[in-house]
């Protein structure tokens, strides 16, 4: 019991002295890409792919070209960093290592949403993605239940496979 004890308290301190900061570079790039389509044919796959995936839609203005998303889930396309590189490099969102105490005694919630700006110009057609708003919490459960706002940053990932579904 006593070694049970020691084990369980050596987890604690070392998951509490886990540092929340996110130690790699993640800077906010630009997901652009021009295709040769028509403007009403990319809109068109954009609005298939919102209809198709079920996402919510905030805001559609065709004039514009801009398409806003509702608050979606990342929970199932996240990883954290090591050493200041994501572990999954394929994950859509980086937390940093939270620990194994964390994710078993508590929830934790990455949403985020996301916009797309179509444009025409010189007979080409211009998308534009941009994954905002990334909010990473994490709820502790039991009696002392507090939510903690953890760092949370895009990949790249999303919008970089986004832009290569639409351009297509």
């Amino acid at each position: 019991m006593k070694k049970l004890l020691l084990i369980v308290s050596c987890i604690t301190v070392l998951s509490s002295c886990t540092s929340m900061k996110l130690t790699g570079n993640y800077p906010d790039p630009h997901y652009f890409i021009e295709t040769s389509d028509s403007f009403d044919d990319v809109w068109s796959r954009v609005i298939d792919y919102f209809a198709y995936a079920g996402v919510p839609i905030t805001t559609i203005e065709k004039s514009s070209g801009l398409i806003v998303s509702s608050k979606v889930s990342f929970i199932d396309h996240y990883t954290t960093e090591k050493r200041g590189i994501p572990s999954d490099p394929n994950a859509y969102v980086v937390i940093p290592n939270l620990g194994a105490l964390y994710l078993m005694t508590g929830t934790l919630t990455i949403t985020g949403d996301w916009n797309v700006r179509i444009k025409e110009s010189d007979g080409k057609t211009s998308i534009n993605i941009n994954l905002i708003n990334i909010d990473c919490y994490y709820t502790s459960t039991g009696r002392m239940g507090n939510t903690t706002k953890i760092p949370a940053k895009s990949t790249g990932k999303f919008e970089q496979s986004l832009l290569d579904y639409f351009a297509n």
